[in-house]
């Protein structure tokens, strides 16, 4: 996914579902073996990537 496309779906939420712009953001994480799934509420952005070839990473911190 593109910052582009995160950006979009994101937008979608607020427009076509009418989520809150203030809503809190959750990663689930979906695995084939249901003992590794879990919800992350830990959210961070990392934009610092200073080398080639640079990324965009969605931090999640584990609180368990």
């Amino acid at each position: 996914m593109t910052i582009q496309e995160l950006i979009n779906e994101l937008q979608n939420a607020i427009d076509l579902y009418e989520f809150d712009p203030d809503t809190k953001v959750q990663i689930d994480m979906l695995c084939e073996n249901p003992d590794m799934q879990d919800t992350y509420w830990n959210i961070s952005v990392d934009a610092s990537a200073i080398s080639p070839p640079r990324f965009f990473a969605i931090n999640v911190e584990d609180e368990s």
